[in-house]
């Protein structure tokens, strides 16, 4: 009786099925690497942006005074980061009222960020 011949993959096909599935791999864990740094970045950009808010308030709301000739650096920790906020204050064409920059950093020397612009009273 002659023995049934099964059907299997040569070596070759195995090793190229490997390599594409190597590949394949590879570009998937580049493109997860690549989604986590842009989660984080937005992340960063929301935190920021939520403490540029919070420093605005302060100085509108006269918790934090800020005057005309210098810029004032406070620090707030918010959600276990600490990040540090720069108020400006600067004059405006209508007498009682003052243009506030708020710039953010998470050092406290920086470079701080693009600035936050409000106004308020004096």
């Amino acid at each position: 009786m002659m023995p049934k011949h099964t059907q299997a993959f040569t070596l070759i096909e195995v090793l190229i099925a490997l390599a594409i599935i190597s590949i394949a791999l590879t570009a998937l864990l580049l493109v997860m690497s690549q989604s986590i740094q842009g989660t984080e970045r937005v992340k960063n950009k929301t935190l920021s942006h939520l403490v540029a808010m919070q420093g605005l308030a302060m100085v509108q709301l006269k918790l934090t005074p800020v005057q005309k000739t210098r810029a004032k650096i406070e620090k707030i920790t918010i959600f276990g980061n600490t990040w540090f906020w720069q108020a400006k204050r600067s004059a405006t064409s209508l007498p009682n009222l003052q243009r506030i920059e708020i710039t953010v950093s998470q050092h406290e020397t920086g470079p701080f960020g693009d600035p936050l612009i409000g106004f308020g009273g004096l």
